[in-house]
């Protein structure tokens, strides 16, 4: 899986990201030992942390899928060095455009449990955009 990780990141970087030599003073922690070793690979191979940071939730979206992954969303903080400053990322899942609030309130009326079972319960992952706003934000391709 760490092979493939970094398959990814060359794709997107080209070839000289795995030749670069990354700082050796890092850490990476996740849930599942295959994400943590992604993370510290891109990391040792000259990633940033946030390339690290997309290298663990992609990893841990197959390694634990019922826990993570592209079916949903999250936060992030990242803390640029340079401008001392720290952009927060909501990108967590969203209701449908098309959902009407006035049904939704009726709905929810009849049935208190509507959100959390049933149709109504759907949302729009939104993983995937928050990794790439991240993956562009930070100019991780240098």
């Amino acid at each position: 899986m760490v092979r493939r990780v970094i398959a990814v990141a060359e794709r997107m970087c080209g070839p000289a990201y795995e030749r670069r030599d990354g700082p050796t003073n890092t850490a990476v922690a996740t849930s599942q030992p295959l994400a943590t070793a992604a993370a510290a690979t891109i990391l040792r191979h000259g990633g940033t942390a946030v390339d690290a940071a997309i290298a663990a939730a992609l990893a841990l979206a197959v390694a634990e899928p019922g826990n993570s992954g592209l079916g949903g969303g999250g936060f992030a903080l990242v803390y640029d060095p340079k401008d001392k400053r720290t952009t927060a990322l909501d990108f967590r899942e969203r209701a449908p455009i098309g959902l009407d609030l006035a049904s939704l309130k009726d709905e929810v009326k009849e049935n208190p449990d509507a959100l959390r079972n049933g149709s109504l319960a759907v949302a729009v992952p939104s993983e995937w955009d928050g990794l790439l706003d991240l993956h562009v934000g930070s100019a991780s391709c240098r």
